[in-house]
């Protein structure tokens, strides 16, 4: 890894997560068919993400002592990974960043990377509840919270999701911020809390160079302790 995400996986990030960023370029097509038939009719840029998501994928499943396989996307286009690994991918600008566990350890793991500036006007309306929108204004001292939020939320989101299957709204979840330690806590409403067992999840995120990164997770042992009759 290299350049301005260096200090955005440092201490403090969990030990058996493996993050693994790089610049996104060109690369050939992949040795795995499944993958190019979904990037067939996409335009350029999205074919360059697609490839450079999935290289850096494979390089962070390497590191956890899995030899390269196909990674193909599921029908709301999640990434399908290995029966014994979960985690996400994301790119923004010339950024591509991977999480990946070992599902005996998380049941999920979402992470997500932005430019660190404003949204668009009308996104934070979406993003927001009425609780954050009264507590955060001009309180946080993180010039753009708006894009914090909306990043966490994503993460929240992709590590959720599969477990769930069934969409949520932003506004479901309600936000709060540890500035001293760059975490934060998302607290579920009852429809998913009661299908994980637990009523809210703890993050990390990191602002450097331009980027925002927030990092979200489940952990199983925590699942299996607070919902031991769960089921998938």
């Amino acid at each position: 890894m290299s350049g301005p995400l260096n200090a955005l996986l440092d201490q403090d990030m969990p030990a058996d997560i493996v993050l693994k960023s790089g610049i996104i370029k060109a690369h050939p097509e992949s040795m795995f068919q499944v993958e190019e038939t979904h990037i067939a009719g996409s335009v350029e840029k999205r074919r360059r993400e697609f490839r450079a998501g999935r290289s850096l994928a494979r390089e962070a499943l390497g590191k956890l002592g899995i030899e390269a396989c196909a990674i193909p996307m599921g029908p709301n286009r999640e990434p399908i990974w290995p029966a014994m690994i979960t985690g996400s991918i994301s790119h923004c600008s010339s950024i591509g960043v991977v999480a990946l566990g070992r599902r005996s350890v998380y049941e999920g793991i979402g992470v997500d990377i932005e430019l660190d500036k404003p949204l668009p006007q009308d996104i934070p309306e979406l993003v927001y509840t009425k609780q954050e929108r009264n507590s955060t204004q001009g309180s946080s001292g993180i010039q753009n919270h708006d894009t914090l939020t909306f990043s966490a939320k994503e993460t929240v989101f992709k590590c959720l999701f599969p477990l769930l299957g069934f969409y949520f709204d932003f506004k479901e979840v309600t936000l709060g911020f540890d500035t001293a330690e760059r975490r934060f806590t998302a607290h579920l409403p009852a429809r998913i809390a009661q299908q994980i067992g637990r009523s809210q999840l703890v993050g990390h995120y990191r602002i450097t160079g331009g980027y925002i990164l927030t990092l979200a997770y489940l952990k199983a042992s925590e699942h299996q302790e607070q919902s031991p009759c769960y089921e998938r």
